[in-house]
């Protein structure tokens, strides 16, 4: 019987283990990573925006260099989500990030462009027309990222809660049988004695 129950208690913990080594290896750095995408393109979304209102040279320059440290930073973060362990539907969940950062991108370049070379009102039409429609594919390419990695997060849970308690109730009921076991044995050794 005991046994049995380490055996048992052995398989309940390394279940418990798989399920919170895909929780601590890959949903929270996962959630944590897209929050971090989501906050550079709104950084530098908030950066696109004041670069089509000013007018000042340096003050263009220090917005292109800031846009350029931010989409560095991006780059960087989305590298570190490459790296994580992941199943097939999160790499083809993480994909369509890229395309639309891709897309996103180049019509930024375009509009920044413009709005160097003074051409504000052009500027203007192209946040509207393409920058804001690639800016929302791109942020929802995150969301459904950060979406799938708070559901497989709180699956796994799930999967801990039911381990822990499908090993109490094995450990109680192997306790249990070892009280009946015992009691039965120790009759038996008790009337042996007693003849």
């Amino acid at each position: 019987i005991c046994t049995a129950l380490g055996v048992f208690s052995l398989s309940r913990l390394i279940d418990m283990e798989q399920h919170s080594a895909t929780i601590t290896g890959d949903c929270m750095p996962g959630v944590y990573l897209t929050g971090q995408m989501e906050a550079c393109i709104r950084e530098n979304y908030a950066n696109t925006l004041e670069h089509l209102l000013t007018e000042d040279p340096a003050e263009l320059k220090r917005l292109d260099e800031l846009m350029a440290a931010v989409s560095q930073r991006q780059t960087d973060v989305l590298k570190q989500y490459e790296a994580t362990p992941k199943d097939e539907q999160d790499r083809e969940l993480f994909a369509p990030v890229q395309q639309a950062r891709d897309a996103y991108l180049k019509a930024r370049r375009d509009l920044l462009a413009l709005s160097r070379q003074g051409k504000k009102r052009e500027a203007a039409a192209s946040l509207n027309d393409q920058i804001k429609p690639l800016l929302t594919t791109y942020l929802q390419s995150v969301r459904t990222l950060t979406d799938f990695n708070r559901s497989n997060s709180i699956e796994a849970s799930a999967g801990i809660t039911a381990s822990v308690a499908s090993g109490k109730k094995g450990t109680y009921g192997g306790l249990a049988a070892a009280v009946v076991i015992g009691l039965a044995v120790s009759v038996v050794i008790t009337r042996g004695v007693s003849r």
